[in-house]
């Protein structure tokens, strides 16, 4: 097939969905697939071999005729649509894209359901743009059992759900470069490393992770430190005042291959999410593809696959015991966390790049009528 996804953001953006777009488009490309992507002129990597036009300005009503030259240009079987709000600026235009783009056919991948803005008071009309979309594409994908329950609750049915696979290959860490990664932050080798990774913002549980382990103790028995894989100086002003403030360090922005290194390090990762573990929580999924011991919350619907995978733990605003309880039981008993860690990459097996990207242009197939291969 000819493929064309079209994407809000590429690397070197920084972003979710811009990675996810290239770690599929390399899976598609392996499977003998022709891909094209459309997207931002910031998004200008292209050392992947990868057919990528970096050309979209503003996403606005020009670009959805930028969008149909381009699919006319590369005679493409297929589009592919990355949907995100936040990664086209909330703008309303690419709601439309599946009707500009038409005959050719447009499957839509929902990374989240969150509507647009479009004006003050809005309402409902932000709601109905997001279905609208959804059932002007020939074909929808989402990621998770909870948007898959949303879209068909919306009357939206022709919907299949593929998970999203961790952005950040797994490394080998040998036990030096461990104990490098702890040198460089001045933590000691002994100490018990509690992680945390992914964006920070108000629904990820960060502040009431930082409160629970500010009820601690600490002592030559329980010397543990709280390290954020990423930038995590806007949690700054949270820790003045906190117990854990001296034993709290974070890494700033890291390539893959040391945010492999610096979940490796950590003795257990915590991801006290608001809302609830899912499957469209790509920290969730790194943790898991690295073997993590993982302390999350329950997720919202069902998901038993990830029962003996992480330990769970309620979510309780502004500090809960429940989480530095589990935090404590797993610093005590190693034996738990081996297994944790042990469940947590067998099931971090079913979430491979290689099986995404067959999936994904299996169902490509089935809405284009061409063939899979």
């Amino acid at each position: 097939m000819k493929i064309g996804i079209i994407t809000g953001e590429y690397p070197p953006m920084h972003g979710g969905v811009g990675d996810f777009t290239r770690l599929l488009a390399l899976g598609l490309r392996d499977l003998g697939h022709a891909v094209h992507i459309l997207t931002d002129a910031r998004g200008t990597q292209t050392d992947d071999s990868l057919n990528v036009s970096p050309i979209i300005e503003k996403w606005d009503r020009a670009s959805l005729n930028t969008a149909a030259a381009w699919a006319r240009e590369n005679a493409l079987d297929i589009i592919n649509l990355q949907f995100e709000t936040a990664a086209y600026a909330m703008s309303p235009w690419i709601h439309f894209l599946p009707r500009t783009l038409r005959p050719l056919p447009t499957v839509t991948t929902f990374h989240d359901l969150r509507v647009p803005y479009l004006f003050p008071k809005a309402g409902p009309l932000r709601r109905w743009s997001v279905t609208a979309l959804a059932k002007a594409s020939a074909g929808c994908i989402a990621t998770n059992a909870e948007d898959i329950a949303d879209l068909k609750a919306c009357g939206v049915h022709d919907v299949t759900e593929i998970p999203i696979g961790s952005n950040i290959p797994v490394h080998e860490v040998t036990d030096a470069e461990r104990a490098a990664f702890r040198d460089s932050l001045n933590i000691p080798q002994n100490a018990f490393l509690v992680g945390y990774f992914g964006l920070f913002n108000k629904n990820k549980g960060v502040f009431e992770l930082i409160e629970d382990m500010s009820l601690f103790s600490f002592d030559a028995g329980f010397d543990a430190y709280l390290v954020f894989i990423g930038s995590g100086e806007e949690v700054q002003k949270h820790l003045d005042g906190t117990s854990i403030a001296p034993r709290t360090r974070w890494t700033g922005y890291l390539e893959t291959t040391q945010v492999s290194r610096a979940l490796k390090a950590c003795d257990i990762i915590a991801l006290p999410f608001q809302d609830g573990a899912s499957f469209r929580r790509g920290s969730l999924l790194a943790a898991l593809a690295h073997g993590c011991a993982i302390i999350t919350t329950p997720p919202t619907v069902p998901l038993p696959e990830l029962d003996h995978a992480v330990r769970y733990v309620d979510y309780v605003a502004g500090g809960q015991d429940p989480l530095a309880d589990a935090i404590y039981n797993l610093w005590e008993n190693p034996q738990p966390r081996l297994e944790l860690s042990r469940n947590a990459k067998a099931l971090a097996a079913h979430f491979t790049w290689p099986e995404i990207a067959a999936r994904t242009a299996a169902y490509l197939a089935a809405q284009s009528g061409t063939s899979a291969k």
